[in-house]
């Protein structure tokens, strides 16, 4: 029988092989028609280590070395990580609008000025970043407030550049000119000239590592809101549900969950209640 002998070349065995190794460690469920995306991910790794094929690679991501050495650049090159500053604008309109003020009315009442929220698979920053600015925004007129935003993701990459905060000039157009004078500085990264976030905004955000796929979330303090955005489209049906209920289980009592245009929550009218385009309050 002739055999392929390129390294480009991955069976449907072997992708099977692939995609369960995926899914046990991240939840996420690649289908059929990511085996392409699959290899021109994965190929500039085969090259770099000088494996020979597919099988070489997927047998050392198994060894005792493989698990330590290699295994989070191969979760890092198979996520997906499209983001922007203030994406979905909306979300953040509502959330300064309508969601913030009865946030504060209600924490005001209750002698608790304390603001917790998350950006659930944060991937470079930019939301988390985003958030910042919005909850800087509303409460610079009300002080004494703690506010902390914790921004997570699996991919350990992603959270490097949102540790840093230095984004390149294409990144950040579709921030304001007021809110880039007001909450960036300009730096030199990399020989081109890019935008760093201030520490008025650094000093809030939270940046940590985070399987969503992980049996609990060991968060202190009840979230206020929760951005999941364009992460759960990822995982298999019954595993959307599970995420959800654990999201669902750290929000507050009055707690908001945003997700991404195209998930939804109809499936979960039990746990959360329809607010707006996407937008959903905790039951």
């Amino acid at each position: 029988m002739f055999k392929v002998q390129n390294k480009m070349y991955l069976s449907n065995a072997q992708f099977k092989l692939f995609k369960s190794l995926i899914y046990d460690a991240t939840g996420i469920n690649l289908s059929d028609s990511k085996k392409d995306m699959l290899i021109s991910r994965l190929i500039k790794r085969l090259n770099e280590l000088k494996f020979n094929d597919f099988t070489e690679y997927y047998h050392y991501l198994l060894s005792e070395e493989g698990r330590e050495r290699e295994f989070m650049h191969f979760i890092n090159r198979i996520t997906t990580n499209k983001t922007n500053f203030f994406r979905e604008k909306y979300h953040f309109e509502l959330l300064a609008q309508e969601i913030l003020p009865k946030i504060y009315k209600e924490k005001e009442k209750a002698g608790q000025k304390r603001i917790r929220c998350w950006s659930a698979g944060c991937s470079t920053g930019e939301e988390a970043y985003s958030i910042a600015i919005v909850l800087n925004e509303f409460f610079k007129k009300h002080h004494g407030w703690d506010i902390k935003i914790l921004a997570t993701d699996i991919d350990t990459e992603c959270l490097k550049t949102a540790l840093t905060g230095i984004y390149d000039a294409n990144a950040i157009e579709s921030v304001s000119k007021d809110f880039l004078k007001k909450y960036f500085n300009k730096v030199n990264h990399n020989y081109s000239k890019s935008y760093q976030i201030k520490n008025i905004l650094k000093k809030n955000v939270r940046v940590r590592f985070l399987n969503l796929f992980s049996d609990q979330y060991p968060f202190k303090y009840p979230m206020d809101f929760v951005f999941c955005r364009n992460v759960i489209i990822y995982f298999k049906p019954q595993d959307k549900i599970e995420i959800m209920k654990k999201i669902h289980n750290i929000l507050d009592t009055n707690g908001y969950l945003f997700i991404g245009h195209s998930e939804s929550l109809i499936m979960m009218n039990k746990y959360y209640s329809f607010l707006k385009n996407t937008v959903y309050k905790k039951c």
